[in-house]
Formats: C-alpha cells, sequence, structure tokens
C-alpha cells in the first residue's frame, strides 16, 4: 500500500518549473500557484464551496487549496517566466530535428527528458467515450504506464502534422498561448478545427481505440505555437 501524499520527483531540466507527481493523495496542501494535472480514473475535490471536482486528465490552476483526496496527480509550479526558453541550452534536452529527423527539419522545437510516473488501468473505450459503438469491446481494461515530458517552442511554429502513436496523449499548456490543430490530411491549408491552449488547460483526447483496446487513430493533428510556449505532453503506453 502507498503511503500516503507520496511524492514523485519529476525532473524536467528546467531551473524555471518546479515538477513532482503525487499518489494515494490526501488532504495534500497547494501552496503556490501550481497547475494540477488529474492522472487517475476519479474527480478530484478540494476546498471549495460548493464542491465541482476536476475531472480525469483534465487540468486546473490552484494557490492555497487542500486536495482532499486523488490516486494521481501532476504538480507544476512555473516559478520564474525569466529566461524560460534557456532550456534549450541544456544538455538533457534534445531539439526535435535531432530526434526525429528530417521530417522535423528546422522547427524550432525542443524536448525534455521524458519520466515514468506511475500506471493506471482503465477501460479506454468508455474513457474515450466510445461506450456503446458497434463492435467494441466494451468490458476491455487495459493497463498503461503514465509518462510525461515537457516541450518548448518559439512564436509561430508549427511542429508537424502527423497521426501515428503508439499510445494515448493529451498535452497541458504550462507557459505562453498554443493550441492543438486538426486537419483533413497532412496538409496545412486542410486545417478544419482549432483547440485554443491557454496556461493550465489540457485538450481533450483526440484519438479513437481499436481492436482490443491497446491500439489507437488519431486525426491528422498538431502542435501550434502562438507565442514563445511550454507544454506537458502525457503518453498513456499500453502494457503488452
Amino acid at each position: 500500500m502507498t503511503a500516503p501524499n507520496n511524492v514523485i520527483p519529476v525532473d524536467f531540466a528546467s531551473e524555471n518549473i518546479k515538477a513532482y507527481a503525487v499518489e494515494n493523495v490526501q488532504d495534500f496542501l497547494i501552496e503556490n500557484r501550481s497547475i494540477i494535472v488529474n492522472m487517475g480514473n476519479e474527480p478530484i475535490y478540494f476546498d471549495e464551496d460548493p464542491q465541482r471536482g476536476l475531472l480525469p486528465r483534465k487540468s486546473t490552476i490552484l494557490k492555497n487549496k487542500k486536495i482532499e483526496s486523488a490516486s494521481l496527480i501532476m504538480v507544476i509550479e512555473l516559478q520564474s517566466r525569466v529566461n524560460l526558453g534557456n532550456v534549450i541550452l541544456r544538455k538533457e534536452w534534445d531539439s526535435a530535428e535531432h530526434l526525429f529527423g528530417e521530417a522535423l527539419q528546422g522547427v524550432p522545437l525542443w524536448k525534455s527528458p521524458q519520466i515514468d510516473i506511475g500506471e493506471i488501468t482503465l477501460n479506454p473505450f468508455a474513457e474515450l467515450d466510445q461506450e456503446g459503438h458497434e463492435g467494441k469491446q466494451q468490458n476491455s481494461e487495459v493497463t498503461f504506464r503514465i509518462k510525461v515530458n515537457i516541450w518548448f517552442a518559439t512564436e509561430k511554429a508549427n511542429c508537424v502534422i502527423h497521426n501515428a502513436h503508439d499510445f494515448i496523449e493529451f498535452h497541458t499548456q504550462i507557459a505562453g498561448i498554443g493550441r492543438m490543430q486538426k486537419f483533413v490530411t497532412n496538409e496545412i491549408e486542410t486545417l478544419y478545427e482549432d483547440v485554443i491552449l491557454g496556461e493550465g488547460q489540457s485538450h481533450d483526447i483526440f484519438c479513437i481505440a481499436l481492436d482490443d483496446g491497446s491500439t489507437f487513430k488519431y486525426p491528422w493533428h498538431q502542435y501550434y505555437s502562438d507565442t514563445d510556449c511550454i507544454w506537458m505532453a502525457t503518453e498513456l503506453h499500453p502494457v503488452s
């Protein structure tokens, strides 16, 4: 049994950003202004009146509030905006061009170290609002490893249209204003939806689950930065 308020250090190698996960949350005080992401399967509640709850895979910004209970949360505190982009100078970070090759050549995008923060078991068809779809295994329970990293992009960066992931992903805005975009094809002219992300916001998951719930289909999509941006990617990787 995990001890109450067990803190899992998360080192994104940024002197401006303090981050950690907390599991088995019980009356946990968020003192400084922080982005909170609910990584568990149930809504989380804090000391407000009336209580509404923060849904799974959603986020908010809290200060001087106590979270009453949660299975797993991420806490991200932006401690300073001065020289926020200095992460690109850190040896722990790498450019997308170096990581992914020619497809990202010239894209001003950098990735932090990726951290594994735990495990979750859920029904992906229910998670992705696919219950009742004919042919789906509605009772499928799949275990996922939860991995997080942050990205930095300069202003007005197209962070490459793509549609292939072997995991469930969503993004949480940490600094700046960005957007997730959907396309009919992998051409920028076929944009059909903009999902604007302000600080502390997470978007709805884009994919659907296939087969036994451990493979996924995405629309063509990309991240676009209106300003210099830092955001967190959360990836749920099926455990084989």
